[in-house]
């Protein structure tokens, strides 16, 4: 998938998806309201992606996101100058897919193929996706990511996901089970 570099073809269709899920009863089956952010940052409207981003937390709070949405939260939040916040946001992006900050990055991923329980987890997401929402990313945003993807904490939090998606792809049904699924599902996305 790619996303046309035409700023007027990029505004109408962010005007498009906006207009489309703020109709009362509209389903977005089509995950445009996923796309809205990335989109915005794509032509470097920081101020239109926090705007989607504030209007998607309130609409859909329970919406567990997708992973190019998540990692463009990120971006979006460090480029208004919150890095703190912007790590959490990191955290939770890497737990919808554990590719996507190598991706960046363009260094090993270092993950072992492992079943997932969603598509969105999986390399092939990432690889075949909007690779415009991966390039955006400039040189001094990318040395952040990396000094953040390198500290004992982050590691120490990447290791612990792995560990419990591991675990989780080996277990069975059981008590066992439930008791990753809810360790996985409690893991600290704040630091």
């Amino acid at each position: 998938m790619t996303v046309s570099f035409d700023p007027k073809k990029v505004r109408a269709r962010i005007k498009r998806y906006e207009n489309h899920i703020r109709k009362r009863n509209y389903r977005d089956g089509s995950g445009s309201r996923f796309l809205i952010g990335p989109l915005y940052l794509l032509l470097d409207d920081t101020q239109g992606a926090v705007a989607h981003y504030r209007w998607f937390e309130k609409k859909y709070q329970d919406d567990a996101g997708e992973p190019f949405h998540r990692i463009s939260w990120a971006l979006a939040i460090l480029r208004k100058g919150h890095p703190d916040k912007a790590v959490n946001r990191l955290r939770y992006a890497h737990t919808q897919n554990a590719y996507m900050i190598p991706a960046i990055l363009g260094i090993p991923h270092g993950q072992p193929s492992i079943d997932r329980s969603s598509n969105w987890e999986y390399e092939e997401y990432i690889l075949n996706g909007p690779q415009e929402f991966l390039t955006m990313w400039r040189p001094e945003e990318k040395a952040w990511m990396k000094s953040v993807w390198d500290s004992p904490e982050f590691k120490a939090f990447v290791q612990t996901h792995l560990d419990l998606v591991s675990q989780l792809a080996r277990e069975s049904v059981g008590p066992k089970r439930t008791e990753l699924v809810n360790a996985l599902s409690s893991l600290p996305l704040t630091s």
